[in-house]
Parts: structure tokens; sequence; C-alpha cells
């Protein structure tokens, strides 16, 4: 049986059976290694995408400044659970971050925060596919 994320890596490189979750070499269901889409997961880092793998999916960011960010919510925000989640990318690592906001059209940040500081950048191209590896990688639920 082929996962959506198998599915996926058939489009932007081979993402599908199993992976060390981490150096305890725990599995999950998706492949993660230099010749895959995921070439690095860590549970507190969060993972990180391939050159190619970033290309293909039209992965766009935007670096955060000191002081008030205005963003366009519809292409930023993912929701779990009914609660509001940017991807922060930090150093090459990509993880799903709460956020404390009401959203609408336009979503306000204030940084630094608890979260997010300034030379971080939110992923604001690409959080669809990224939450599907996301929810693979961390073994959660599909809603």
């Amino acid at each position: 049986m082929i996962t959506f994320l198998g599915f996926i890596g058939f489009f932007f490189g081979s993402l599908g059976a199993t992976y060390p979750h981490s150096a305890t070499g725990e599995t999950g269901r998706a492949q993660v290694g230099d010749a895959y889409a995921v070439v690095a997961y860590d549970e507190l880092k969060g993972f990180r995408l391939g050159m190619a793998a970033t290309r293909r999916m039209n992965i766009k960011t935007q670096t955060l400044q000191r002081g008030e960010v205005l963003l366009a919510a519809k292409d930023v925000v993912v929701w779990v659970q009914g609660k509001p989640s940017v991807f922060r990318m930090r150093d090459g690592w990509i993880e799903r971050i709460p956020i404390d906001s009401h959203v609408q059209e336009k979503l306000k940040l204030n940084i630094p925060n608890d979260f997010l500081q300034p030379g971080d950048r939110i992923i604001v191209n690409g959080t669809s596919l990224l939450r599907v590896i996301d929810m693979e990688l961390s073994g959660e639920q599909h809603d």
C-alpha cells in the first residue's frame, strides 16, 4: 500500500518505506537520506529537504526582521487540530511552529516571540506539501 507521502515521492523524489527517526534507529513510514526528498529528520529540529525537492516543490521563504511582520495567511498558515501554525526554516531545518494569532486574510507576527527570531525564515509557498511530509514523519494521523 502506498502512503500519500510515497505518492508525492513519485514527483518530488523517493520518500516511501522506513527511515531512522533519530539516532535511536526507530522507524516510521518514509525514507530519509541523501537519495530522498527528505535528507534528514530530527524529532527536535524538524526535517531537511534536499535541494532538488526544494526546487520541485517551489518552496519559498520570507526572512523575518525585528518588529511586526505581515504575511498572507492563506499561503502561510497550516491548521493542526483547529490551531494555526507556520513552517519555520532555521539553519536549513524545517519545523512546524504553533502561532498565537487570530488568522484572517493577513497574519501579523511580532518578532521576536517564543518561537520566532529575526533571521528565521517562514515558508510562504509549498506549505501544503510540507504539512503532509510533517504528518508522515511524525506519525501523526491524517485529518
